[in-house]
């Protein structure tokens, strides 16, 4: 190869939107698509992941140590056969093969031909922080289908976004901002959390850009509308927010809260967090929509708080073997 390596020029977005299509495109494709349709697309793309994952080191200790050998899993009907792995395993690798362990497969690539690689990691509140890494591909993936979320939620061309999702080395804010800049055509201001811009600047900023959406946490975005009325804004008046978008954690009742105090009517409020979705099958109960189930499993619930929709993705404790495109910077 004789082109310099880089972000741009490892990932064919053409291709990749026809594969993962976005706004009308994917409604045309997938409201009306048969079972056996969608079936086939999952089983492409598992049979992909499972050829990968055989040059990773890592998965072919973890899957060689339950007697799996390349071939042994035909396809989905054969996930159950796959041993289950946790973030003490992939610590475990990363204290074996520091820094970065040996789940990524980054190795696999000739001298210099390795695609760039983004690097985020947990915050450590448990312990360690655990390494994050990303590829172009597998990055932009994860960007799509949360602006998928955002472009079906309603978020409109003359929207203005403002994000309260916080920066630093968690993934955060840096995947919510690439998702709206790359895959929309939505003004975008990156607040990041009251320690990187102050409340009241952040209250500012929505009155000044006539902000219309606000996405982050619920706690906090419900401590925002508390300021701009400290302010002497009214939420609904003044500001004008007609959609929220966040995550809700265990406080499920919070989003009502938020709703309520920043807007005053229904808005949906999905959590858009592809990189989790890798969660052990039967862990919670409830309906999956489409809107991911065309590029990764999304177990989870629908909520109702009135008139306001929410979707929560449960924390399970046992994550499947299958290197997630939205994880593993070779896919």
């Amino acid at each position: 190869m004789s082109e310099q390596p880089n972000y741009f020029n490892q990932v064919d977005l053409s291709r990749l939107t026809e594969e993962y299509p976005i706004g009308p495109a994917f409604l045309q494709r997938f409201e009306a698509i048969s079972r056996d349709e969608l079936r086939a697309v999952q089983e492409g793309r598992f049979a992909s992941l499972l050829r990968r994952a055989w040059g990773v080191p890592f998965y072919q200790r973890h899957w060689g140590a339950e007697g799996l050998e390349p071939g042994d899993i035909k396809g989905l009907d054969d996930i159950a056969k796959l041993p289950m792995f946790d973030k003490s395993d992939i610590m475990a690798s990363i204290e074996a093969h520091p820094p970065f362990g040996d789940f990524h497969g980054m190795e696999t690539y000739p001298g210099g031909q390795r695609p760039p690689v983004i690097v985020h990691a947990t915050s450590g509140t448990t312990g360690r922080p655990q390494v994050l890494l990303y590829g172009p591909r597998s990055r932009e993936i994860q960007n799509l289908l949360v602006a998928r979320t955002y472009l079906l939620q309603g978020l409109r061309p003359d929207d203005v976004v403002q994000s309260v999702y916080g920066h630093g080395m968690v993934n955060g804010g840096h995947y919510i901002r690439e998702a709206v800049v790359h895959w929309t055509n939505t003004i975008f201001l990156p607040a990041g959390t009251g320690i990187e811009t102050r409340s009241v600047q952040q209250v500012g900023l929505m009155q000044d850009f006539g902000v219309t959406v606000l996405v982050g946490f619920a706690d906090y975005i419900k401590r925002l509308a508390d300021v701009a009325r400290e302010e002497g804004l009214e939420p609904g008046r003044d500001i004008k927010i007609r959609m929220i978008s966040g995550h809700m954690g265990r406080e499920d009742n919070l989003a009502g809260a938020a709703r309520r105090s920043m807007i005053g009517t229904a808005s949906a409020i999905p959590a858009p967090s592809p990189a989790r979705d890798r969660t052990r099958p039967g862990c919670t109960s409830g309906r999956t929509p489409n809107i991911w189930r065309s590029a990764i499993s999304t177990p989870g619930r629908w909520w109702r708080t009135g008139s306001l929709a929410i979707w929560s993705i449960p924390a399970c404790s046992r994550t499947i073997s299958i290197p997630s495109s939205a994880s593993t910077p070779t896919m």
